[in-house]
């Protein structure tokens, strides 16, 4: 599972391993709430800003309870 979260990915170093794991079959998950070169790439794609959809993923994970 590789994440791309609230970035461009213009840079190489962002986008290598976000299309690496495309191309392996691994799921890639984008949270941004632009739209950006490695979107059509994400297998979920979270269209939010990135500190607020964290923070939902996180409760989401650790059952309700918040992590500060």
């Amino acid at each position: 599972l590789v994440f791309s979260v609230g970035t461009t990915s213009v840079f190489y170093y962002v986008t290598q391993p976000v299309v690496a794991a495309a191309r392996s079959g691994v799921p890639v998950v984008e949270i941004n709430p632009e739209e950006t070169p490695v979107s059509d790439l994400a297998d979920f794609r979270f269209v939010e800003p990135a500190g607020r959809t964290m923070q939902a993923l996180l409760e989401a994970v650790n059952g309700g309870s918040s992590v500060t």
